[in-house]
């Protein structure tokens, strides 16, 4: 990696921090805290961080994020990122960040790009960008991106296969996937569609992007499906939704799988998506475009407060082997025991649907039956289990890989967990902040702050349950004991206990 670095100085230039520098830096971990000591109680207060900002809460993330900086040098790197992402606030931003790349945090380099790039300094984007890409990937999609422009095919293959190797973030890779798509690599497109399918604790991997990538390596006709759907997508991003709108119809033609991206389409850019999902519902002789047509109903029907009629819906979608639509179902259930709506649904109704999106593979239903309290530590242990070890789970995302850390390791952590704030997210959380701020400025009053907030939050997927660390410090004694007792049964049937027994004694 130091000699691709290398190249990556010489073929790029410009870059104003060399190999030894970064090993320099690599190794700068002094500090005034303890941080080695520091680090399950520096994890637990992410968690709480995390969930304060998705609650609208940011006085209180914000001041346990000043404390953090006492626990670990990630604090000025989280705080910094929280300045940048929430207040809007880039020179307190800046300054965090700084410090926490000075102090050896370098993939804090990432976001002093964006800062530059963002200020027009392009040239310092790039500096920083190459500076921190062994440590970010979101620098890495960075300088791939300067490298299309570019048409410097030399570094884009350097870039996809450290990817290959490195990478977490379907997305990442599908945008990889693109590329060698138009530009017929079909090699490099079958290795990235093998990384997803058998790699665990891939980010963001959804049923779309794995056939989307099939259709790159299928037939003819779809291949002309991902020419329609990717051309309609660039229009939409371009404004022209009109001419979007007749290309993703125009896909439908080679897949109905179209329905699927129309159906985002519709939600972003109308107001009266409703009856053309009730038409799709009832037209479409396609189970999977059944299912997210009712999801869809559901959750039109829950933003307007028709809380049974989302809950018939949602049920529709969860009986055609719809992932998501279980965790809107707790959601209401949650609702229901708060605002007395009758949904005629118990716990043990509600625990059936979620388990079943678990078993279908979506990561945040996982999560929810891990933390749920009604589960012994060894069932939580073995969930949490699943999710760090299993392929194919979808919609993973770093909030759910770090709880399911946290089960998993307990007080044995030694990972200094981040947070990672998700691009569709950022729109919805500024907007929690400025109704915040104008509740404390009193423009609003409580009410309105209220409503406002509970209606944002609608848009987050907030994890839910019991977070007690006795019970997770527990599973780490209860699973230790399963495991021996798996053990001595397995050479127990080979006729080896005896023997081990004795030796063991001896010692």
């Amino acid at each position: 990696m130091k000699n691709y670095l290398k190249e990556i100085n010489q073929r790029l230039g410009n870059i104003f921090i060399n190999i030894r520098t970064l090993e320099e830096l690599e190794r700068k971990t002094r500090s005034v805290t303890d941080e080695e000591n520091n680090v399950l109680e520096y994890n637990q207060n992410i968690r709480k961080v995390n969930d304060f900002i998705k609650k609208g809460e940011f006085e209180k993330a914000r001041r346990l994020l000043e404390e953090m900086k006492g626990f670990h040098r990630m604090g000025y790197y989280e705080l910094g990122k929280y300045y940048y992402f929430c207040e809007g606030d880039l020179s307190k931003a800046e300054s965090n960040l700084y410090i926490a790349f000075e102090n050896g945090i370098v993939k804090a380099g990432y976001y002093l790009g964006r800062l530059e790039e963002e200020s027009g300094n392009v040239n310092l984007a790039r500096n920083w960008y190459v500076t921190s890409f062994n440590f970010s990937e979101q620098s890495v999609m960075k300088l791939f991106y300067f490298a299309i422009r570019e048409q410097n095919f030399w570094a884009i293959d350097g870039y996809f296969y450290y990817l290959l190797q490195y990478g977490e973030s379907a997305k990442n890779l599908y945008e990889f996937a693109k590329y060698y798509f138009w530009r017929n690599d079909f090699e490099k497109i079958k290795e990235i569609q093998n990384k997803l399918l058998n790699e665990s604790q891939i980010l963001y991997l959804t049923k779309e992007i794995l056939y989307n990538v099939e259709c790159m390596l299928g037939d003819e006709k779809s291949r002309e499906y991902i020419k329609f759907v990717e051309n309609a997508k660039n229009l939409e991003k371009l404004g022209e939704i009109e001419k979007a709108e007749e290309f993703y119809k125009k896909s439908i033609e080679y897949s109905e799988y179209g329905y699927f991206p129309l159906m985002e389409f519709l939600v972003k850019n109308y107001d009266d998506e409703y009856e053309e999902f009730e038409r799709i519902y009832e037209t479409v002789d396609f189970e999977d475009v059944q299912a997210e047509a009712a999801y869809r109903l559901g959750q039109h029907k829950e933003n307007y407060g028709d809380m049974e009629l989302a809950a018939g819906w949602y049920v529709k979608a969860i009986t055609k082997g719809h992932y998501k639509a279980a965790c809107r179902m707790g959601k209401l259930r949650k609702k229901h025991q708060s605002e007395k709506i009758n949904l005629k649904m118990n716990f043990f109704d509600y625990f059936k649907y979620l388990k079943n999106s678990a078993d279908l593979g979506y990561g945040l239903a996982m999560i929810e039956i891990a933390l749920d309290s009604h589960l012994n530590s060894l069932e939580s242990f073995e969930m949490a289990e699943k999710i760090l070890t299993r392929n194919n789970i979808f919609e993973l995302t770093k909030a759910v890989i770090n709880e399911a850390k946290m089960i998993y390791f307990g007080n044995e952590i030694k990972e200094v967990l981040e947070i990672n704030y998700e691009e569709e997210d950022m729109n919805t959380i500024k907007m929690l902040f400025e109704n915040e701020a104008k509740r404390n400025n009193k423009q609003i009053d409580e009410i309105e702050y209220l409503t406002t907030k509970n209606n944002l939050q609608r848009n987050l997927e907030v994890i839910e349950g019991e977070r007690n660390m006795e019970k997770q410090q527990e599973k780490r004694k209860i699973t230790s004991l399963n495991l021996f007792h798996k053990l001595k049964k397995f050479l127990e049937n080979r006729n080896l206990y005896l023997n081990f027994s004795s030796k063991a004694n001896k010692n």
